[in-house]
């Protein structure tokens, strides 16, 4: 629970409680939230979710039906998230929340080489988010552990206005791949400019980086949003 006070509060860690049902995701109850984005690292699932409020308890649960779904060949477990407000919450803070499922509660072991997951928003949804652990190649850490550069895109736009760090050269035919930096806890006191960089990061699996901005036509290439955990310099 967090004191009632208008404004945006930090990130924080809550609990969401696993269910197994064969109950339509569409037929489950919810009161409304935002499906910001998903992770998965060191075999736990973090579930980035969004809400106003600040006064009462609110609640998350988990609901999977327990069978495996086939999404680009690759087995998927489709999982719904609700939302429970306990009371009335009559507070104006906008909360953002991890909420952790270890990949362990899911399934004993991984049905394949190459598996995903799908999480649908029950109070909307509209709201999916589907990835697979084949995107999950580059190396996740809170230490600066990746040595890229930061370039100017044509149409990138991040928490770093239009500048991406680029994953290298590719090879002929194939696209520039990048990380997308769209959430960090560090980079608004830092004056950063195009170079060479060492970052430490954790994908966001789903993350909507400024939706309301106009489809630029151009293409810079593929890219995964990223949280930014630690940046240094590289001389």
């Amino acid at each position: 629970m967090v004191a009632c006070e208008e404004g945006s509060v930090p990130n924080v860690e809550g609990d969401i409680h696993l269910k197994i049902s064969d109950k339509s995701i569409n037929k489950l109850k919810s009161d409304p939230f935002e499906l910001i984005a998903v992770s998965l690292i060191n075999g736990e699932l973090e579930i980035l979710v969004q809400y106003g409020g600040g006064c009462s308890d609110h609640q998350f649960e988990a609901v999977w039906d327990g069978e495996f779904d086939d999404i680009n060949g690759f087995p998927h477990v489709t999982v719904g998230i609700t939302h429970d407000v306990v009371g009335t919450d009559n507070c104006d803070a906008l909360i953002l929340e991890t909420l952790k499922i270890p990949v362990s509660d899911l399934f004993d072991e991984a049905p394949a080489e190459t598996y995903g997951f799908k999480f649908v928003n029950a109070s909307n949804t509209s709201r999916e988010i589907i990835f697979n652990t084949a995107q999950l190649w580059v190396e996740q850490s809170e230490a600066c552990n990746l040595e890229l550069e930061l370039k100017e895109t044509i149409c990138g736009i991040s928490i770093l206005e239009d500048m991406w760090f680029s994953l290298g050269e590719p090879a002929p035919g194939e696209h520039e791949y990048y990380l997308q930096p769209v959430l960090d806890y560090m980079l608004a006191n830092m004056d950063v400019e195009p170079g060479p960089y060492a970052i430490g990061v954790k994908i966001l699996f789903g993350y909507q980086y400024r939706p309301d901005l106009a489809t630029c036509e151009a293409f810079d290439g593929p890219s995964l949003p990223v949280l930014i955990n630690c940046i240094e310099e590289v001389e």
